[in-house]
């Protein structure tokens, strides 16, 4: 459970980066 855990706090911690990336791309 806990290694789910921490494998879906990964895939989180890379997506919400990938929407700032995108977003900081976008206003410029």
């Amino acid at each position: 459970m806990h290694a789910f855990h921490t494998a879906l706090l990964k895939v989180f911690n890379s997506s919400f980066a990938v929407i700032i990336y995108l977003s900081d791309t976008r206003s410029c």
